[in-house]
């Protein structure tokens, strides 16, 4: 397993809402009196522990734990095997098949990806000739399947938008100019949709806002994955997955974060070091947000985190009566229960034997929203 499962990055947050200078007041919990801040951006994980939201952080969950282990959506036990058979049979498929462009890139990190070979994963290195068979997955075994061509040209279009968006930055790198972090989110976005997943992208999210007690708190992700045959004019949207995306790599360099004592978390010694502080509470707090606009199909709701190249999987699994507490600004938990986020590693999909960890997860999400 990569190197990157033992490494920590201090985060920063990109969102609009980073100006704000100063926390609104704050509003009471547990009959003391807390500050919450106002925007997302500024919450650290000590504002989620004064909601009683535990992050579990002392065991790392595998990606597919994250999507099976919680009773997630609501989805018949037929369906379920349905599911899983169609995600076996692609993901086999892909790993033994796998196409020319994707089969190349196989690096640690962004910073070791020359220019030269995110070029050749679309054009011939020699003459410059585009290849058209960069991402062209072969048929699926069986009889002929809309559904599996449509998944094929999915996975066709998107890598070869994921393949450019790799150029242009690897390029950028190697010019010494900025690579923004906005094209990390985009390279993220191509990449998950190939799998089925698309999403709406910042600056184009809209901004969700939760009133906890006397505080109106607002966030904006940087990547929302909608449920959008259930979205209607009267119910609104219908959030799957909300990702936050960072463009700073994980480091060698960096000590994990000192333990604290969380009241849900299961005893042991500390898994997640590659998450900050800040970073966690950013992210559960863009969740909780979010959590009213959740897909009616799911429990809780799905998160990623990406930091540079690496995914991170999430999941609050919050009832609805104990959101209800958290809006009122009153939480109050008996010991053991209670909203709870849970976490796996960190998976690089420039490496190849990460994405052997991340691509029938990434599957199973996209054809859960493409069959419901």
């Amino acid at each position: 397993m990569s190197r990157l499962r033992d490494k920590v990055d201090r985060q920063s947050s990109s969102s609009e809402c980073e100006k704000e200078s100063a926390p609104s007041p704050g509003a009471v919990f547990n009959e003391r009196q807390t500050e919450v801040p106002t925007c997302t951006s500024n919450w650290d994980n000590n504002h989620l522990n004064q909601l009683q939201i535990s992050a579990v952080l002392s065991k790392a969950y595998t990606p597919m734990d994250i999507i099976n282990s919680f009773k997630i959506y609501r989805l018949s036990y037929d369906y379920e095997v349905f599911i899983d058979q169609r995600v076996k049979k692609i993901s086999d498929h892909l790993f033994s098949c796998m196409p020319s462009g994707l089969q190349a890139l196989n690096f640690d990190d962004f910073s070791s990806v020359p220019s030269k070979t995110a070029t050749s994963l679309l054009y011939d290195k020699y003459d410059g000739t585009w290849n058209e068979k960069s991402f062209h997955v072969p048929p699926l075994p069986g009889p002929p399947n809309a559904k599996d061509e449509y998944w094929r040209e999915l996975f066709r279009v998107n890598g070869e938008l994921f393949s450019k968006r790799l150029m242009y930055m690897t390029w950028l790198r190697e010019q010494d100019l900025p690579v923004s972090e906005h094209l990390f989110q985009e390279l993220f976005q191509h990449f998950s949709a190939m799998f089925g997943l698309d999403a709406i992208g910042a600056p184009g999210v809209k901004r969700e806002t939760l009133r906890i007690g006397d505080v109106e708190v607002t966030s904006t992700a940087n990547l929302i994955y909608y449920d959008f045959p259930k979205c209607s004019h009267d119910q609104g949207s219908k959030i799957f997955v909300v990702c936050k995306v960072n463009k700073d790599a994980l480091k060698n360099d960096e000590e994990p974060s000192p333990s604290k004592t969380r009241r849900y978390e299961e005893v042991g010694k500390q898994q997640i070091c590659h998450l900050s502080d800040k970073l966690i509470g950013q992210h559960g707090g863009d969740l909780l947000t979010h959590f009213p606009c959740k897909s009616s199909i799911q429990y809780g709701l799905f998160g990623f985190i990406v930091q540079c190249t690496s995914i991170t999987f999430t999941h609050l699994d919050c009832s609805e009566i104990d959101f209800e507490q958290i809006r009122r600004g009153d939480p109050s938990f008996p010991a053991g229960t209670g909203p709870v986020i849970r976490f796996s590693q960190p998976y690089n999909f420039l490496k190849a034997e990460d994405r052997r960890h991340i691509i029938p997860p990434l599957l199973k999400l996209g054809l859960i929203k493409s069959y419901m």
